[in-house]
């Protein structure tokens, strides 16, 4: 469902991505890892056609976001790392917008977002302004507008930042379920816990270049063989030179 090749992303002569490599198969949820800086976002962004990159190639279920990034879109549910909302429309109203960009009926998306919202514990709030909203309500917004047309990918970037435990859990028990109907997921994350507990398999990235990719168990398996934790492994993994 995803495939990057030897891909790498210049910025005026910084390789922020190096011959990146990466393969996320149907149903997979990758726990993506790495240091600020260390180029998920922008690996995110050139999945989403957001950016191009400077070589290498890259597909999401077996399309080209250079080449059709609209397509890619349709098919992907993004959450950013800093989301951006209309400030003066109310929740209801955004999901409504974003609804009628997609091939989804009214019904449909009225449906998806009594569904959502009730998940996410925002249906007192659906109907006041985004900018009468705390940070973790617009969090659970934006992750439902991810959510909303079901796509077969989602590109999560630091999903749980700004929520509390309760809608931690609510996201995680989301993204299990997902993960059990097929979809693909890659999620982008600072904490580790978050990843061991959803995650299929695990891929750090540091200074631009893939460092490890394996399954769960396999790292797991690894970091105890070594008679580390987890932690101690990405924290080995990242180590800069």
């Amino acid at each position: 469902m995803i495939q990057m090749a030897g891909v790498r992303k210049d910025y005026d002569g910084v390789q922020a991505l190096r011959d990146f490599s990466l393969t996320v198969g149907r149903g997979e949820v990758v726990g993506f890892l790495g240091p600020n800086g260390a180029g998920k976002t922008t690996t995110i962004k050139l999945l989403m056609g957001m950016l191009f990159p400077s070589s290498g190639a890259i597909l999401v279920d077996g399309i080209d976001p250079v080449q059709d990034p609209v397509e890619v879109r349709r098919r992907v549910g993004y959450l950013p790392d800093v989301p951006f909302l209309y400030e003066y429309l109310s929740p209801r109203e955004t999901l409504a917008l974003v609804g009628s960009l997609y091939p989804l009926s009214a019904d449909e998306i009225c449906r998806r977002t009594d569904e959502l919202f009730q998940e996410f514990d925002l249906t007192d709030r659906a109907d006041e302004l985004i900018n009468s909203l705390s940070k973790g309500m617009r969090k659970k917004v934006s992750v439902s507008l991810a959510l909303l047309h079901r796509p077969p990918v989602l590109l999560l970037d630091e999903p749980t930042s700004g929520l509390d435990p309760h809608s931690v859990k609510v996201l995680k028990d989301r993204i299990r379920r997902e993960r059990d109907g097929g979809t693909t997921i890659l999620l982008s994350t600072h904490v580790l816990e978050v990843a061991q507990e959803v995650a299929t398999s695990l891929a750090v990235i540091h200074e631009g270049c893939l460092v490890y990719a394996a399954s769960m168990q396999d790292a797991a398996t690894r970091a105890a063989g070594k008679g580390q934790s987890l932690e101690s492994l990405f924290l080995e993994l990242t180590r800069s030179l």
